[in-house]
């Protein structure tokens, strides 16, 4: 019985320490994931701020071509998230001719 006892505890341990290396890899491997997907969604709405920076510009653009044209459009103040339509995929690639 003693012997049986020890050789339990033995393998016990080792089995326990494979699972807890097993556990500790998957942790590892969860934070890598997520900071991979953090940086993925930073630098998609870094694009969106650009876009919308150049967005900004064009405006400013043709209001001041427009300026003193009677019936010229309307444009909004300032493009931003307020002004994108709520439906609109980003998931879409609009560079797909290239």
């Amino acid at each position: 019985p003693a012997l049986r006892l020890l050789h339990q505890l033995k393998f016990g341990d080792k089995n326990a320490r494979a699972r807890t290396a097993a556990a500790d890899a998957a942790a590892a491997a969860a934070r890598t994931a997520s900071e991979v997907a953090a940086r993925a969604q930073l630098l998609e709405l870094t694009q969106l701020q650009v876009q919308l920076d150049i967005a900004n510009a064009l405006r400013n653009i043709a209001e001041n071509l427009g300026r003193g044209v009677s019936g010229a459009a309307s444009l909004p103040l300032r493009v931003g998230p307020d002004s994108v339509p709520r439906d609109l995929d980003l998931a879409v690639d609009d560079d797909e001719e290239e």
